[in-house]
């Protein structure tokens, strides 16, 4: 899945091809990227009610 936010900043979902594993990755300022992947995942895990890795 692609989410363009703005023209700016994008996040994509998608399922890892050889783990469990659903990765997330950000197209932004360097730092607007970083900012961005952490509260995706969050509120993609309270919908899931999965814990967040990390956490």
């Amino acid at each position: 899945m692609r989410f363009a936010l703005d023209a700016e900043r994008i996040v994509h979902l998608r399922q890892s091809v050889n783990a469990p594993e659903l990765r997330c990755y950000a197209e932004a300022s360097s730092q607007q990227a970083q900012e961005l992947v952490s509260p995706v995942l969050s509120a993609l895990a309270q919908r899931l009610s999965m814990p967040v890795p990390g956490s």
